[in-house]
């Protein structure tokens, strides 16, 4: 074959290809045009759509939630919009989403199948992201019976050995800023000695890397809009080679990466049971009460998989918030030091025994959660079958965001939202407890390890450290600033600040503690 002639060839096959694709969307818009059932009820108000892509052109790859305060603000507690055909629903309204996600779950609590993260990468098998039904039941009763209610309780030592560790580290860098990403090594050294019992060996250690890499893939592989298959699920079927078939090659990468990280650790434990040398842990705990059949095999590894998957994000960003508030509000943290004061006599250390008699400790813990939302917009959910509301017709398989970020500064629910006030849950009239949304609508097993830790690190803070702004090179204050990267997570963007013993009988109290466990 000439040269000319092989050139032709290939000119050939990718027009060939592109008219497939072509034909199979132009196929996809119409079979959900005549898929959709007709009613007399209006859809939710919602921006305006354009033929065939709808809400698409509208819809941001990166900070969605900013683009959904705007349509809050316009269209109200209900926003609805089109993407390729695919109805979407905006909850912005804390009683709407309790009544939808929680009073109807039976049938909301299903998760969109994003065709990037479940069928081709394989997100689809955990807890975070997988379809209700028997395997989903399954796997929240073996969580439940590890590490739900009092069960967290038996990992309380873990915690305590890893936050003292924690804190005494950050004493010992006089640049705290330096030590971010060793602030969020802390929170893996617990959630894997907890998990697996692993011991995190240093700041780059291989385990930690590879996980956080792995959560890191999973925000990426959900964002609203990077992947068209997500809208047009029928382009799965390109072959690999395919010019516009890219996604797939990147969800190959994905999936291996997630395979490693799921069996890996698994495997580990395995081997040291065998070997009479495995460490309590969530994993060590079912592996002991006998062989295990495949199935159940499986949702141990998935499950085991979800506790940090679920729980890394959630601990590190409320404590980076409480690292903030505290250098912000220093009135704040001198009334919490106060009232461990009370309670400890500066004799011992605060334990998460105490945590009813600490209730403005807690107050502001709640006041972390609401100022800054973990995951702004929600983990979707999906419409099962066609419902009405208020109203409105809410199309089968709908995909449902409870925007968090627009319920925690709703004026409605919290006066002056703007404002940092741990009080507004001291008052007689109490204003609403944020966490009880922070962790999700719907049904869910409460991670109560995550909500332990985020505790036990802030009361063991404030007992035995003073936080306060950081200087310049001109001994002037640096005044701290909250500024979020809004993705699938609000990752709050570096700031200084510096911490030091409030006294050397509050630090040896801290060793004690860190020396008791190992």
């Amino acid at each position: 074959m000439s040269l000319q002639q092989f050139s032709l060839t290939n000119r050939i096959t990718i027009l060939n290809g592109l008219s497939f694709a072509v034909a199979l969307l132009l196929l996809w818009k119409i079979w959900r045009t005549l898929a959709s059932r007709k009613s007399v009820l209006p859809l939710p108000p919602g921006p305006r759509p354009l033929p065939i892509i709808g809400n698409l052109h509208q819809m941001p790859i990166k900070n969605q939630s900013v683009k959904f305060m705007e349509w809050s603000a316009e269209f109200g507690d209900l926003v609805y919009v089109s993407l390729l055909g695919s109805p979407a629903l905006i909850i912005n309204s804390h009683d709407d989403a309790k009544e939808l996600l929680d009073s109807r779950s039976s049938i909301y609590s299903d998760r969109p199948r994003l065709e990037m993260a479940s069928g081709l990468v394989g997100w689809d098998k955990s807890v975070v992201f997988g379809p209700s039904g028997t395997r989903m039941r399954n796997m929240r009763r073996l969580l439940a019976r590890g590490i739900g209610g009092s069960h967290a309780q038996q990992f309380h030592p873990h915690m305590g050995h890893a936050i003292s560790s924690f804190i005494i580290g950050l004493l010992d860098n006089h640049t705290p800023l330096e030590v971010l990403l060793p602030r969020q090594v802390i929170i893996w050294t617990v959630i894997l000695d907890i998990t697996y019992g692993y011991q995190v060996k240093g700041d780059r250690d291989e385990l930690v890397v590879m996980a956080d890499k792995n959560v890191r893939e999973f925000g990426e592989a959900i964002a609203v809009g990077d992947f068209l298959v997500d809208t047009i699920p029928i382009l799965k079927y390109l072959p690999d080679w395919f010019p516009l078939a890219g996604f797939k090659r990147q969800a190959a990468i994905w999936r291996a990466n997630l395979l490693e990280t799921v069996e890996r650790p698994y495997i580990d434990v395995k081997e040291q049971l065998r070997n009479g040398v495995a460490r309590v842990s969530y994993v060590a705990q079912h592996l002991s009460e006998g062989p295990l059949d495949a199935e159940t095999e499986d949702l141990v590894k998935y499950t085991s998989y979800n506790m940090y998957a679920a729980g890394i994000d959630t601990t590190t960003v409320t404590l980076h918030l409480f690292y903030l508030a505290m250098t912000k509000y220093p009135e704040y943290q001198r009334r919490a030091q106060e009232e461990i004061d009370r309670l400890t006599e500066q004799k011992r250390l605060p334990s998460i025994s105490d945590w009813a008699n600490l209730p403005f400790i807690d107050a502001l813990i709640m006041e972390v959660f609401r100022c800054g939302p973990i995951v702004p917009t929600g983990i979707p959910h999906r419409l099962e079958v066609e419902d009405t509301y208020k109203g409105y017709r809410i199309p089968a398989n709908t995909v449902v965001w409870a925007h968090l970020w627009a319920m925690s500064q709703d004026a409605r629910r919290y006066k002056s939202p703007e404002d940092f006030n741990p009080d507004r849950y001291l008052q007689k009239e109490k204003e609403p407890d944020p966490r009880l949304s922070q962790f999700g609508f719907g049904r869910r097993v409460s991670f109560n390890v995550a909500e332990d830790v985020i505790f036990l690190t802030v009361v063991l803070t404030l007992a035995t450290c003073n936080i306060r702004k950081a200087v310049n090179a001109e001994g002037k204050e640096i005044e701290p600033v909250a500024e979020f990267t809004m993705g699938l997570i609000a990752i709050l963007k570096e700031f200084e600040f510096e911490i030091e013993p409030r006294s050397s009988e509050a630090l040896d109290l801290l060793k004690q503690l860190r020396d008791q466990y190992t």
